[in-house]
């Protein structure tokens, strides 16, 4: 899974020095979130979680779990 980081990366680089591609990356790790979100919920309504479960705590805490894990990941 190091590609993933590499590309991240390179992503995040031209990001910077092209304001389309900036503007795309923003949108698209700022939206990330959201899809968590709506995948929690879905997931309290099939009893996956606790259907009172907070779904913006629940999206957060996996988002972040997920960077650790990526970032934390031996080399492959």
């Amino acid at each position: 899974m190091r590609w993933h980081h590499t590309l991240a990366l390179s992503t995040w680089a031209e990001a910077v020095r092209d304001p389309v591609l900036h503007k795309r990356a923003r949108a698209l790790h700022l939206e990330n979130p959201d899809h968590i979100d709506e995948l929690a919920g879905r997931w309290g309504d099939e009893g996956y979680i606790p259907p009172n479960a907070d779904t913006n705590a629940v999206a957060a805490t996996l988002f972040f779990a997920h960077a650790r894990s990526d970032r934390d990941a031996p080399p492959c």
